[in-house]
């Protein structure tokens, strides 16, 4: 078995912070701006603390998730998948404190990117597994079997498009919110123009 990467999403808890220090600038200028020009300080000040505090119980959130669970990991056979064949995926899901996961999604996404139009990702199948107690000695280990449809299209990657196969997992948990990750592979020989 290979085990996968997985690809860094764009809402990391990492993010949140870059983006609440580009906030707490802006409230440092709202606070200069009071002294200058009072109505449009306080307008600045007043929006500027409501985006503060949904970014803060966002980001709480999402790095709760973090705190809870590892990083799932994902091992699928030493082989090449082709279209029309069945595959199975090995998800190995430990954590860090005593959890309970209320509902595991585990798909084969099919992502197709046309540069300056649109992304577009499809679910081809999924396995949901609910209710699971996960503790740091006791790790959730689950197999699953996939298939590639035999009428679906083999990796590309274009300058301009780009069809791309994943394995997506999600996690929601009880008292932390959700954790999202893709793994990338490869169907058919992969066609790089």
């Amino acid at each position: 078995m290979i085990e996968l990467n997985p690809e860094r999403l764009g809402h990391h808890p990492r993010s949140y912070l870059v983006i609440g220090v580009m906030l707490f600038l802006w409230l440092f200028y709202a606070v200069y701006m009071l002294a200058v020009d009072p109505l449009y300080g306080t307008i600045m000040m007043f929006t500027t603390v409501i985006v503060l505090g949904v970014l803060a119980v966002q980001a709480f959130r999402a790095f709760d998730a973090y705190l809870y669970l590892a990083m799932p990991e994902i091992a699928i056979a030493d082989r090449p998948l082709t279209l029309g064949t069945s595959f199975q995926v090995r998800l190995r899901q430990g954590a860090r404190l005593p959890t309970m996961i209320d509902q595991l999604r585990i798909q084969l996404l099919l992502k197709e990117t046309i540069t300056g139009t649109d992304t577009h990702t499809q679910v081809i199948t999924e396995t949901i597994l609910t209710d699971l107690n996960i503790t740091p000695t006791a790790p959730f280990v689950e197999t699953v079997m996939f298939t590639v449809p035999a009428d679906a299209i083999e990796t590309i990657r274009a300058p301009r498009h780009r069809i791309e196969w994943q394995i997506g997992v999600t996690a929601t948990i009880r008292q932390a919110g959700r954790m999202h990750n893709v793994y990338p592979i490869v169907v058919g020989p992969e066609i790089s123009l």
